[in-house]
């Protein structure tokens, strides 16, 4: 049933926007695992390595022109705005960005927490992919 959902949102044009807050093993596979899907988009991934951002958007096929690097929110927001990928080394502006979701895969419960927080703040779904948050 969601397959076709997500089907639908594709064709329609209404991809589900993305942002991911830690790009380690865990973050990595989700980006490429959302890369595969359709009606959904990773458009922001945030890591303090931003070598690892970049890998992840390689590796899930996006090409390195499609990619802006940036830390400040209105540059984000301007460059999902024109279907660019953002990377950017503060997570905490992912929240102020045009996306649906934000899932923290960071692993380090204080920075989930406050991604979480900052989140349910500016009204986007939370998704926690780490094994810290799981009590």
């Amino acid at each position: 049933m969601i397959n076709y959902r997500l089907k639908k949102l594709e064709k329609e044009g209404k991809r589900i926007k993305v942002g991911v807050v830690g790009a380690g093993r865990m973050g990595t596979g989700l980006v490429c695992q959302i890369a595969q899907m359709q009606g959904m988009r990773t458009v922001a991934i945030a890591d303090t390595t931003l070598d690892r951002a970049l890998e992840a958007y390689k590796i899930s096929g996006i090409k390195e022109k499609d990619i802006i690097i940036t830390d400040d929110v209105k540059t984000a927001i301007d460059s999902i705005a024109r279907e660019k990928m953002v990377v950017t080394k503060n997570g905490q502006i992912i929240p102020e960005c045009p996306v649906d979701a934000v899932v923290d895969a960071t692993g380090i419960p204080e920075i989930g927490a406050r991604t979480a927080f900052n989140s349910i703040m500016n009204k986007k779904h939370v998704v926690t992919l780490t094994v810290e948050a799981v009590l």
